[in-house]
């Protein structure tokens, strides 16, 4: 890696950590039942419809482990699952 993509790479993850622990100062003052709430959240915007094909061909460019069907029938899985769970 040139010396100039090395930068930029060490720059981007700092700034990443520095977010991530401006979140965690946030997130350490909810109550545990936020934490769920936001958990789920998380969770949701996950599998709901429409990002379930965008994770899948992220994840096929990224691994090219299978097909994006498959990957979609995957991630349309765990939506189920989810809606299943009361977590939609």
């Amino acid at each position: 890696m040139s010396d100039v993509k090395q930068k930029e790479a060490q720059e981007l993850v700092s700034g990443l950590i520095a977010r991530a622990r401006a979140a965690q100062k946030i997130a350490d003052t909810f109550s545990q039942e936020r934490v769920l709430e936001l958990a789920r959240a998380i969770s949701w915007n996950v599998v709901k419809p429409g990002n379930i094909e965008e994770i899948a061909k992220l994840h096929l460019k990224n691994h090219s482990l299978a097909t994006i069907r498959v990957n979609t029938e995957n991630f349309r899985k765990n939506q189920r699952c989810c809606k299943r769970c009361g977590r939609s």
